[in-house]
């Protein structure tokens, strides 16, 4: 079974359901999912654009709701030049940069841009929950030897306009008006808030967006509920939804896991993940 993940180089996507298996809202994080993918560039990592000749790694952002990266056993990429085809990931000429890893960490992938290359390229992967990830060799199919996985594919342009990336800071993310720090799941410093069904407003600042850009959020949580998968900016720049806790917690206090990704259109990306310490409370 696979579940495909489509887009630009930005990573706007669509999420295909996993076939044969419930499905969970959107914007919840049960299981092993890819969030987003950003190409970087070696020598100029806020440069968005690509150009021939760039050493670049394209890092993947993956989330389950036990690991807040290397949610995948393994995975395996593949580097083209793409035909002009918006729907069908084809390559033209040779693919090159295969690549497979596995490992605690989220999968990337380097590879250098040839020179003299203009127009698109694509990179094409597998993700695989359990088993052992490959490609097919003539064709951009994926698939795993047992389990369940994920096939990803990004496009860019090499040449296109100047871009860099937007930014999500260390306090960018805030609940209620007070920014979360990052990584202190229930232990010292975290944020805690009851179990009680009350809603909270989430909001995120995205730095770096320039003249006449359109950034779009997207964001999932282990534990609640959220407004929606996306959320809009506001007059003053800042993107905010809504979130509801659970009600009942099967333990004291448990850490919920909230994964922002930040995305400009262009081949820009940001991502942030963050944790709100639930601990039991009363439902009104």
């Amino acid at each position: 079974m696979r579940h495909t993940l489509l887009g630009v180089v930005a990573m706007t996507a669509t999420f295909a359901a996993w076939a044969c298996e419930p499905l969970e809202p959107a914007y919840r994080l049960e299981r092993p999912r890819l969030l987003g993918a950003k190409l970087v560039v070696t020598a100029e990592p806020t440069r968005a654009n690509l150009r021939a000749g760039d050493a670049v790694v394209l890092e993947t952002y993956t989330g389950s709701l036990t690991k807040d990266r290397g949610a995948f056993a393994s995975a395996v990429f593949t580097v083209c030049a793409a035909a002009d085809d918006p729907i069908e990931a084809r390559c033209v000429g040779p693919r090159f940069a295969d690549t497979s890893t596995r490992g605690p960490e989220d999968p990337r992938v380097a590879f250098t841009v040839p020179p003299g290359s203009a127009g698109k390229m694509l990179v094409f992967a597998m993700f695989c929950v359990e088993g052992e990830a490959a490609i097919a060799t003539n064709e951009l199919r994926g698939a795993c030897d047992r389990g369940t996985g994920q096939e990803m594919v990004v496009r860019f342009e090499v040449g296109g306009a100047p871009n860099t990336h937007p930014v999500l800071g260390s306090d960018s993310i805030a609940l209620d008006g007070v920014p979360i720090v990052e990584g202190r799941g229930c232990g010292e410093g975290a944020r805690v808030v009851r179990a009680d069904g009350i809603s909270h407003d989430l909001t995120i600042a995205v730095a770096g967006a320039e003249d006449g850009e359109e950034i779009l959020v997207s964001h999932v949580v282990t534990a609640g509920k959220l407004e929606g998968l996306y959320s809009n900016a506001g007059s003053d720049g800042t993107f905010r939804v809504g979130w509801e806790p659970p009600t009942t917690l099967p333990e004291g206090r448990v850490p919920v896991r909230l994964h922002v990704v930040a995305r400009d259109g262009r081949g820009g990306v940001a991502a942030r993940v963050v944790d709100i310490c639930l601990e039991k409370g009363t439902a009104p």
